[in-house]
């Protein structure tokens, strides 16, 4: 199983229509889809709205191993082209400074960059990165 967590409806609206998911109603957690191998939540903006995407479908799929967990969405980014998929190869949270790095996925043909988490919409675009908001 594949699991997907976003944001916002309209940055999950995509796959749920290509992969033709299937909203699954539960007492925990509310806007859950699944189908074609794979599960999505949505959860909201921020990051207590992410951690309760990724508990909700944790909890649904009853400790069953996952073969992934991918958080997709959207960001800003200082002069790269709108609409251009990227991969994170490490992720930073402004806030606290701790990094993460996902382990690569590969042959996918998709260009990487560091992703930034930052509290509050960002405008400037200070570092050559992309800008989770």
């Amino acid at each position: 199983m594949i699991n997907l967590v976003a944001a916002l409806k309209s940055e999950a609206r995509p796959l749920i229509e290509h992969f033709a998911l299937s909203a699954i109603e539960t007492e925990s957690f509310p806007r859950l889809f699944e189908g074609s191998g794979l599960s999505l939540a949505i959860g909201g903006i921020g990051k207590a709205a992410a951690a309760e995407a990724v508990r909700g479908l944790a909890a649904k799929d009853g400790g069953r191993e996952v073969q992934a967990w991918i958080n997709l969405g959207l960001a800003g980014h200082r002069s790269h082209e709108l609409g251009l998929p990227f991969l994170a190869h490490t992720v930073v949270d402004v806030r606290s400074g701790k990094e993460w790095c996902p382990s690569p996925v590969t042959h996918v043909g998709l260009d990487t960059a560091t992703v930034r988490t930052v509290d509050e919409p960002e405008t400037e675009y200070p570092e050559d990165a992309l800008y989770d908001m």
